[in-house]
């Protein structure tokens, strides 16, 4: 499991990949085609690393979101592999 924070609010990560994550038990009003800033990636709540991360919702299927990557840095990168690699050291920094 993982954990993105965007629009002032730690959403759970039930799917996540270098091209975007889909979030699970959205309540928010986002739109197909809408852009934001997801600004914190970890693998807890209480563990996330500050990114800038620019999305665009890709779908809305009930209460999950389907978000798409616009741009990756490096240390986004490193984040998503952490993650994707269950390297809790790295959370640990």
């Amino acid at each position: 499991m993982a954990f993105a924070s965007f629009n002032g609010v730690n959403h759970k990560v039930i799917d996540i990949g270098f091209g975007g994550l889909r979030v699970d038990e959205y309540d928010g009003g986002s739109t197909q085609g809408e852009e934001f800033i997801i600004d914190g990636l970890g693998i807890t709540e209480e563990k996330l690393i500050a990114v800038h991360l620019e999305c665009t919702v890709a779908h809305r299927l009930g209460d999950q979101l389907g978000i798409a990557f616009v741009k990756l840095d490096t240390q986004v990168y490193d984040v998503l592999d952490a993650i994707m690699m269950r390297r809790k050291k790295y959370f640990n920094k």
